[in-house]
């Protein structure tokens, strides 16, 4: 077998330590006493694909794609009717609004949640900008879903009143991305999805199995194929904290198969407290793969098993998703 490289939060938790200790956050705009603030990419913040049975509660993940120092700011949040083509417009299910997490590595995040009858606002600040310095999860809202059917679907908007401050006190500049709300049937199964994103060839790829639906976890296996002529070197293993705390190891893996297992283990039985992807895989990928390139990445459906917390075995549904090369 190949070897893995298994890779938590460790250099993130330095690189936050080092702004703790007073150093300018990477990629902060450069600018003086009078001057503008420097043109800098925006910071997409993203609302994630949620699903949730009639009546139940459900998650809203926000998320950000680049590790960028923020210190304060408030995300605005509501679920809004959404148009189907050929489909009528269905409204808005009645939302209550639970609670919110800003996840902070630095653990020094104070949150404050005010819901309104139609959105919520989430303001948050730190002595020092530790939030969003590991890029994934930023905040996530819990709420509950009443007045709405089986196959229904709503789009959680962040509302542009959203905004984030880096440790310079300028404002960052944000892309702004809705997710959908699926109403599913209470005998549905649970899904696990493949995801991709587009890579340029030679850069790393990222590649995940993810979730939508709140379900607590408290053991299972994730395994996850791809295209082992892809890969110019191993590929990192990542499950990240937020989602809960478990133990893991890569036992069966075969890297120079396209094959990542990794059984886990919830003594809280809390993982998937935050949806979204609970297995991370980085495949560093070969320079000379030509751009247009589509591979497909997918869950391995005969090796993946979930236990949730009353220790049921649940059935799964799972989807692939494509890997994409594009041109420099």
């Amino acid at each position: 077998m190949r070897k893995i490289t298994i890779s938590g939060l460790t250099i993130a938790f330095i690189a936050a330590a080092t702004l703790r200790a007073g150093a300018e956050p990477a990629g902060a705009p450069l600018a003086d006493a009078g001057s503008q603030v420097a043109a800098e990419p925006a910071l997409t913040l993203r609302v994630n694909d949620a699903v949730v049975q009639p009546g139940g509660v459900a998650a809203a993940v926000l998320r950000t794609y680049r590790s960028r120092g923020v210190g304060s700011g408030q995300v605005c949040l509501a679920v809004r009717a959404r148009a189907l083509a050929g489909q009528q417009l269905v409204a808005a299910p009645t939302i209550t609004y639970l609670s919110a997490h800003v996840f902070d590595p630095a653990g020094d995040v104070v949150t404050q949640m005010t819901p309104a009858p139609d959105e919520v606002m989430v303001q948050f600040s730190t002595p020092l900008p530790t939030i969003n310095a590991i890029d994934g999860p930023l905040a996530v809202i819990y709420f509950r879903v009443e007045g709405a059917a089986p196959g229904d679907q709503f789009d959680i908007e962040p509302l542009l009143d959203s905004y984030l401050i880096d440790g310079n006190g300028n404002q960052i500049p944000l892309t702004l991305r809705p997710g959908r709300l699926k109403i599913a049937d209470p005998g549905e199964a649970f899904d696990l999805s493949a995801a991709a994103d587009v890579v340029v060839p030679g850069h790393d790829a990222l590649i995940t199995l993810q979730s939508k639906e709140l379900k607590l976890l408290s053991s299972g296996t994730l395994a996850l194929r791809f295209d082992p002529s892809l890969a110019a070197a191993p590929p990192t293993v990542r499950v990240d904290p937020r989602h809960g705390k478990v133990t893991y190891d890569t036992d069966g893996s075969a890297p120079e198969d396209g094959l990542i297992v990794v059984h886990f283990v919830s003594a809280r039985e809390n993982f998937n407290r935050v949806p979204g992807d609970l297995l991370e895989v980085t495949v560093p990928t070969r320079a000379d793969i030509p751009p247009g390139t589509r591979s497909v990445v997918r869950p391995d459906t005969a090796l993946t098993t979930l236990v949730d917390a009353q220790g049921r075995v649940l059935a799964l549904e799972f989807e692939n998703d494509l890997l994409q090369f594009i041109a420099p």
